[in-house]
C-alpha cells in the first residue's frame, strides 16, 4: 500500500522538478535544508547544474 512517508517523497520530487528551490521544499517538509538536499538532489538535476555553473564563474564579472 502507499504510506504517508511515499506521498511525501513523491509532492517533494514533483515541486523540484517544477523549479521549486531545495529552501522552499525544506521548509514545506519540515527538515532542514541540509537533509532534503541529501534526500531529493537526484530529484533536481537542473538546480545541481545551476550550482556547478555558479562555482565554475566564481572568478566571472557578475551579470547585470
Amino acid at each position: 500500500g502507499v504510506r504517508g512517508h511515499d506521498l511525501r517523497r513523491t509532492a517533494a520530487t514533483g515541486a523540484l522538478n517544477r523549479g521549486a528551490g531545495m529552501a522552499d521544499v525544506a521548509l514545506f517538509l519540515n527538515d532542514s535544508e541540509k537533509v532534503t538536499a541529501r534526500h531529493y538532489a537526484h530529484a533536481a538535476p537542473a538546480l545541481l547544474l545551476d550550482v556547478v555553473r555558479r562555482i565554475e564563474g566564481l572568478g566571472d564579472e557578475p551579470e547585470t
